[in-house]
């Protein structure tokens, strides 16, 4: 259901990935924590001028991360990541994730309420100042529209955005690398803790020839 929705293969679907419960309960935000296959609850909006991948070298919660490297901000409009949850009336979610930046700069969350006519109305944005240094943010939004489970085919689309026309931010023109982790909205999960090395060298159970 994204505009411009890319899968990793660069190929323009349009899909619909629902979160956890329309109850609210738990973490709408699916794989949050980039543990499983990145394509199977997440896409990529945009199409040109960056990379998305799954990376061990974040140091944010636990051992993977999502990484946007963005290597030539001026041939692309568009650059984010993006997955649909659904939403309760009346309900007020917190909205969370971990992140940093090779640079200073901000990144925007947008949701979006999708329904099928299609049309997309904006429901919340907020502007999020990355540091070189991990950090912890926290929002709340209450969601005042009626339940989206009560309507086919709605949803409410959720972007973690480098850059957007519409959606100024800060840094949109810089080629960085931003690392996201830990990302939820609803119950907070616990941040998982790192107990061996990251990329160790050599690597695990190689065999290396010393001469002393």
């Amino acid at each position: 259901m994204f505009k411009r929705l890319v899968c990793l293969g660069a190929v323009m679907v349009v899909l619909g990935w629902w979160g956890s419960s329309a109850s609210g309960q738990g973490n709408l935000i699916q794989d949050g924590e980039y543990d499983g296959v990145f394509g199977d609850s997440w896409g990529i909006y945009g199409a040109a001028g960056f990379a998305v991948g799954v990376v061990q070298d974040g140091m944010l919660s636990g051992y993977n991360a999502v990484q946007i490297d963005v290597t030539n901000a001026a041939t692309t409009s568009s650059i984010g990541i993006a997955q649909s949850v659904q939403f309760e009336q009346g309900r007020t979610y917190k909205i969370g994730l971990t992140a940093r930046a090779s640079q200073a700069r901000e990144i925007v969350i947008l949701m979006q309420l999708y329904t099928p006519a299609p049309s997309w109305a904006d429901l919340y944005k907020v502007n999020v100042p990355l540091t070189t240094e991990a950090q912890t943010f926290v929002y709340e939004y209450t969601y005042t529209v009626e339940t989206t489970s009560a309507h086919e085919g709605w949803s409410v689309d959720v972007y973690y955005m480098l850059k957007g026309q519409s959606w100024p931010m800060s840094g949109s023109d810089l080629n960085c690398k931003v690392w996201l982790d830990r990302v939820y909205i609803g119950e907070e999960p616990p941040v998982q803790h790192r107990t061996r090395a990251s990329a160790p060298d050599p690597a695990d159970g190689a065999s290396v020839d010393r001469t002393w």
